[in-house]
């Protein structure tokens, strides 16, 4: 078994170093980026054409001198991976690329792009096991890129229908930040025709005028436009939206391809700090269980700042003659990370249930049994002994502990008491993660920290195997939390800052954000006020990034009701307002002087009623884009 390992460290080692030079080399490439993604092979609803369209169009983009990475029926986990390898590879100048055909859907006003392993059985279950679009902006905004460019060939059905009813069809419009076109295979909220041939009727027509040279890429679109709308008769109208600084061409310098490698890069072998970080949990699992201390040595000089590094000296002093025993747990080795921010709409980040463990059959959730467990069981003076030494947390190794493997899979070291987990111990499996912390008859209880499969991680008080009292949680898309929770979900206090870099400081209740609190946007803008299920609902202040202010009403998020909105040019409209505009009954006043008195529609652009003048005098009449009518209605 030794000669193996030393021989597998050797291996690793040398994978290591040329993965290393192949990024050094892959660096030097141009400055064009594209990552391309099909995915067609849903479960219950499948898709005819995606595939081929992300094939054809990485196919399109190569002679051009894009470097791509082509990503085909993903899964969720591969998904994530493929945008933070593209991220990884972008720089400040460059051009970036995304193009998506597959299932995509809108939920509060957020485009989800949906893998392949989505198990999506009501709304809420959408924002956790998709990726939000906005996860793209936030890595290319990131590396300051050039231009970047955003194809979204998605707008089909809903492809939950037998068991979620959206609120919303098709993908929401969004604002392209400065520097970004995103183009829409249809108009927002309208559904794409997938066609009848080997491609989309969008990227079919994509396809046909990608190639042509030296034509920007919003003429391109242009054309595209027409030719959908000519083939589908009107029905599907693609859509688009710019605010690129200067001409991008997508077919440019014929000699751009010939001058630059064509890469086609797969999920599984492109070289990314996740697969580095793979390569070194891939090298510590072959050492971890050794008492050779020259091993440990070997694994700090290839990963001096790795992952376990902390750990690794450690056990290099356990083992060392002159050495005591390590001194705390393996919790050391498993500090929360720190979380990436964006811009992304607060209504939409808020959710995020505690997924649980799977616990063995016939066994209430979160209970720890032994009944099938293949290893030797302590006597019960061993196990009164293991709790006692469990008394100090920091003064053992759960490692010091025979692992005791149960029917499921996991391991668990650490103190037992009457055949169940007791005391502070660590358990790990494909099902639940890992845990590392304190156990109360087979239950997860006191301090701990959980890391689950899907990423999410917990720091803090549990009670009956699930968070509960004061914590910190870091989930898998960049949002954290820090606050109370009661039965694995957010309950009370606590302050919520969301990926996109919207922060939310309150009451929660249910997992959700509701009561009073304070909503911090990303542009400056600030809510005080009442909340209902993450958006803003009951009575409240809108401090605008643009220094005006609204007091009153909210409904879902929108300023509707009574409400008083202070315009930043001293204007202000009292009355009646209607999904974000004044509509009905109201006072308009004039940073001049006089007010108008009448009801508003439109938007707030028009109105009928009576001017009354700074000098006293008034007259019947209408308003037009803040323009006075006089004369009636």
């Amino acid at each position: 078994m030794e000669p193996m390992r030393r021989i597998l460290l050797r291996t690793l080692t040398l994978l290591a170093v040329g993965c290393g030079a192949f990024m050094v080399h892959a660096a030097a490439w141009g400055e064009r980026y594209a990552l391309v993604m099909g995915n067609d092979a849903y479960p219950g609803a499948p898709l005819r054409s995606a595939v081929n369209d992300a094939r054809d169009f990485a196919a399109a983009l190569r002679p051009h001198g894009f470097d791509v990475l082509l990503a085909e029926n993903v899964t969720r986990e591969h998904m994530f991976n493929a945008i933070r390898e593209f991220g990884s590879r972008l720089r400040e100048g460059d051009i970036a690329l995304f193009f998506y055909a597959g299932h995509a859907i809108q939920l509060r006003d957020r485009n989800y792009l949906i893998p392949v392993d989505a198990e999506v059985k009501q709304e809420e279950d959408v924002s956790f096991y998709s990726l939000d679009v906005v996860e793209v902006l936030q890595r290319m905004d990131r590396a300051r890129t050039r231009a970047n460019l955003l194809i979204l060939d998605a707008c089909r059905d809903n492809p939950f229908a037998t068991s979620v009813r959206l609120s919303a069809v098709g993908l929401a419009q969004m604002n392209a930040p400065p520097g970004t076109l995103i183009a829409y295979a249809t108009a927002p909220g309208h559904v794409a025709q997938e066609g009848a041939g080997r491609n989309g009727t969008y990227t079919k027509h994509l396809l046909r005028h990608i190639n042509t040279p030296g034509v920007a890429v919003e003429l391109v679109l242009k054309r595209v436009r027409e030719g959908v709308i000519r083939e589908t008769r009107g029905q599907q109208v693609p859509w688009d939206s710019s605010s690129l600084r200067s001409d991008v061409t997508l077919a440019g310098d014929a000699q751009i391809g010939a001058t630059r490698p064509a890469v086609q890069a797969s999920i599984a072998a492109a070289p990314s700090s996740d697969a580095r970080l793979s390569l070194e949990k891939t090298f510590w699992e072959s050492i971890k269980d050794s008492r050779d201390p020259k091993e440990f040595e070997a694994y700090l000089s290839q990963f001096p700042h790795g992952v376990f590094a902390m750990l690794a000296r450690r056990r290099i002093e356990s083992l060392s003659p002159a050495s005591p025993a390590p001194a705390s747990s393996d919790a050391a080795s498993v500090e929360p990370s720190a979380a990436a921010t964006g811009n992304a709409p607060f209504a939409s980040q808020t959710s995020g249930t505690m997924p649980a463990e799977a616990p063995a059959a016939n066994t209430p959730p979160g209970t720890a049994t032994l009944a099938n467990a293949r290893s030797t069981v302590p006597a019960l003076g061993e196990e009164k002994n293991a709790k006692d030494r469990s008394a100090d947390n920091a003064s053992f190794d759960p490692n010091s502990f025979e692992p005791i493997t149960l029917s499921d899979g996991s391991v668990y070291r650490g103190p037992l008491l009457h055949g169940l987990f007791h005391g502070y111990g660590r358990v790990e499996g494909k099902a639940m993660g890992t845990y590392v912390g304190e156990f109360a008859n087979g239950v997860r209880q006191g301090r701990g920290d959980q890391l689950w499969p899907n990423g999410n991680r917990y720091v803090g008080e549990f009670k009956a195997g699930a968070p509960h009292g004061h914590g910190q949680m870091v989930f898998a898309n960049g949002d954290r939390f820090d606050g109370n929770f009661d039965a694995g979900k957010r309950h009370g206090k606590g302050t919520a800052v969301f990926a996109s870099g919207i922060r939310f400081t309150g009451d929660f209740r249910g997992d959700m954000a509701t009561g009073i609190g304070l909503v911090e946007f990303v542009d400056g803008g600030r809510y005080e006020g009442e909340v209902v299920d993450g958006v803003p609902n009951g009575k409240g202040r809108y401090r605008f990034a643009d220094g005006s202010v609204y007091d009153g009403e909210f409904r879902a998020g929108k300023m509707s009701g009574m409400g008083t909105h202070a315009f930043s040019n001293g204007d202000r409209h009292e009355g009646m307002f209607e999904a974000g505009w004044p509509s009905g009954a109201g006072v308009r006043f004039f940073a001049a002087g006089g007010r108008f008195e009448g009801v508003f529609s439109d938007q707030g652009r028009a109105a009928t009623g009576t001017l009354f003048e700074s000098t006293g005098g008034s007259s019947p009449g209408r308003l037009e884009n803040g323009i006075f009518q006089s004369g009636g209605s």
